[in-house]
């Protein structure tokens, strides 16, 4: 018996040591996050602008497309990357958008659900390689899928108070947080919060818990909050989703704006022209990784080198093995528990929506997907199972070695990133005996590093895109 007694306190200490392993990764991440300023296409056209212009700290103008979509487009994500900026004084801090959404939405959930498994979420979401990436860059992808996802689980908070008739406020408060939060941060979380707000409305006009003045007050907040941004669109372009034309509701209603249908270049010739719905069950599944001997590589955006030639262009990122095992816990989380089925059933309502969305095959739109999945297994039951444990814990194991070198922290000064090109226009105009920094010179063809051509820190040079 005493030889037995080393074990069983070293299996004690797991779940410690779990939690150890885990902060790790997360420090991993942050200094990955903090290295380098982020280089890729969307950051340093308009995500890095965008967040820099709101806090008048670069001289840079972006392309005249990008300053159309910098008036119209839901500004929260790059006011709170230029916040970053501003505090830190550190360009590449902008890169911690990602992990302080996701921070919010681990402290939210703890707050909101007493059954919560936190270890058993954490260890699923970081087990889809696109949340993973995210989680360190400078795209506004995961910070808009946590308000969505927090106003997922906050409905669902609500509908689980009001059948055991308990206090209502604070799922409330967290609905009509992450509402306004996701309405200011992305076109595509709008379709989601709008399926959230339909049913709320409904359940609220027969919740008893609050006088009807109270419920009335409520849901004129939640329609303001719901409203602002597409109204204030509306008012000044009619068009709530301007530049673009919203899916569905655009032809029913004659809206003017660019279509992302036609937008054939991001996604792969063999699924040009072919339905929504398919495009994304095969991304989903990763059904393109059989249509070709090459590998199906992990970035941040799932782009390719060889473009729509690819059958991996724009597709895949979830994981197969990661999506077959949600799959797997929420049919079993669903056949034991019944808040597990309402919220899978509203999962439902959200993936049949998204099989008619344009772009449904960019995986990176809709991270809250793979994340409320995360959420039914972690908040049901089965969590517990040694079992289930051990097939999430194996499977994170696995990804994490597969995702090694999205952990590993780089280095490289800011600075160190300037093309030489951009170093060198630098160097002339100012040694001009005619030098002045507030005259606008226009920068052509250096996309997407056209903004290191406005020089030290992104704002000593006047300059302006002008490529097109």
């Amino acid at each position: 018996m005493q030889s037995n007694k080393p074990v069983a306190r070293l299996i004690s200490k797991l779940p410690t040591l779990y939690n150890c392993l885990l902060a790790l990764m997360f420090l991993l991440l942050i200094l990955k996050a903090v290295g380098k300023i982020c280089d890729a296409f969307d950051c340093l056209v308009y995500h890095l602008p965008f967040a820099l212009m709101h806090y008048d700290l670069t001289t840079f103008t972006p392309l005249s497309t990008m300053v159309d979509i910098y008036g119209s487009f839901p500004p929260l994500a790059h006011y709170v990357q230029g916040l970053l900026i501003s505090v830190t004084d550190y360009i590449p801090s902008a890169n911690l958008i990602g992990i302080l959404a996701f921070g919010i939405v681990l402290i939210s959930m703890s707050r909101l659900f007493e059954k919560f498994n936190i270890l058993v979420f954490v260890s699923l979401t970081l087990s889809v390689p696109l949340i993973v990436i995210h989680l360190s860059s400078g795209y506004n992808d995961l910070f808009t899928a946590s308000w969505v996802f927090l106003n997922f689980v906050s409905l669902i908070a609500y509908l689980s108070d009001r059948k055991k008739n308990q206090n209502p406020s604070p799922a409330l408060t967290a609905f009509i947080l992450s509402l306004t939060a996701g309405m200011l941060s992305k076109y595509q979380a709008w379709p989601f919060l709008t399926i959230n707000c339909i049913i709320l409305g409904l359940f609220l006009l027969f919740d008893g818990r609050w006088q009807k003045k109270q419920r009335f007050v409520f849901i004129l907040v939640m329609m303001g909050a719901y409203i602002f941004w597409p109204g204030r669109n509306l008012i000044k372009y009619d068009n709530p989703t301007h530049p673009l034309r919203p899916p569905l509701i655009g032809h029913i209603f004659g809206i003017n704006g660019a279509s992302t249908t036609n937008i054939l270049f991001q996604q792969p010739k063999y699924l040009q022209g072919e339905s929504t719905a398919r495009k994304f069950i095969e991304s989903a599944l990763e059904l393109n990784r059989w249509q070709t001997a090459t590998s199906l590589p992990y970035s941040i955006d799932q782009g390719v080198s060889d473009g729509i030639e690819s059958p991996h262009f724009r597709m895949g990122g979830w994981s197969i093995f990661t999506v077959a095992l949600l799959l797997l816990g929420v049919v079993q989380a669903s056949l034991k528990d019944r808040s597990s089925r309402i919220a899978a059933g509203l999962l439902t309502v959200y993936v049949s929506l998204l099989l008619m969305i344009p772009q449904s095959h960019e995986l990176r739109y809709w991270l809250f997907v793979p994340m409320i999945m995360a959420f039914i297994v972690s908040s049901s039951p089965i969590a517990n199972i040694p079992l289930v444990r051990l097939l999430v814990v194996g499977n994170f194991a696995w990804h994490s070695g597969q995702l090694y070198q999205f952990y590993k922290p780089e280095f490289k000064p800011l600075q160190a990133s300037y093309p030489n090109e951009a170093i060198s226009y630098a160097e002339s105009r100012k040694s001009h005996p005619n030098y002045d920094p507030k005259t606008e010179e226009c920068i052509k063809n250096q996309l997407p590093y056209t903004i290191f051509w406005s020089g030290k820190n992104f704002n000593e040079l006047v300059v302006k895109d002008c490529t097109f």
